[in-house]
Formats: structure tokens, C-alpha cells, sequence
């Protein structure tokens, strides 16, 4: 019984985002969209479209998932635009 516990835990910690895949020669670890999210501090959802919009460098689709890189850095929002901070002109 021991051994069949084990043995689940072992295939379940080899699933296919966790291995380390090669992308333009580097061998990369993967996280799930989940993971990503909680790390960014954005939904699933988000991920997801920036995943299928090409801004997440690295981004795999694994039949119906996706897998980001552990390293990705998260990519800007473009629904906003960044404001430029504002000159301050002293007279005096």
C-alpha cells in the first residue's frame, strides 16, 4: 500500500509542464497558468490572454494548457497606457 502511495506521488511530481524543456536552446522549468497568476498578482485569465497574444517569451501550449517559464517576467498591461510623470517647473 506504502508503495503504491510512493509511486503515485512520484508520477505526479513528473508531470509534463514541470520537466524542463528546451526553447531556442535553453533548458527551461514550467509553471502553470495558476502558478503564474498567484505569482503575478493577476487572474488565470489574464495569463492566459497574454499567453495566446505572444508576450510571454517562452510560453508553451500543451494541448489545451498552457506553461510559462518560472523565470517569465510578467508583461505589461497594454489596456493602459503608463502616464508620464509630470515636469515640474520651479520658479523663483
Amino acid at each position: 500500500m506504502r508503495e503504491s502511495i510512493l509511486l503515485k506521488l512520484e508520477v505526479f511530481s513528473n508531470r509534463k509542464y514541470n520537466k524542463k524543456k528546451s526553447a531556442r536552446g535553453i533548458a527551461m522549468d514550467y509553471i502553470s497558468v495558476k502558478e503564474a497568476a498567484e505569482k503575478w498578482g493577476i487572474t488565470g485569465r489574464m495569463v492566459n490572454y497574454h499567453c495566446a497574444a505572444g508576450r510571454i517569451e517562452g510560453a508553451q501550449k500543451i494541448g489545451n494548457m498552457w506553461v510559462v517559464p518560472k523565470d517569465a517576467a510578467k508583461p505589461a498591461d497594454g489596456r493602459r497606457k503608463q502616464a508620464e510623470k509630470p515636469t515640474v517647473v520651479r520658479r523663483g
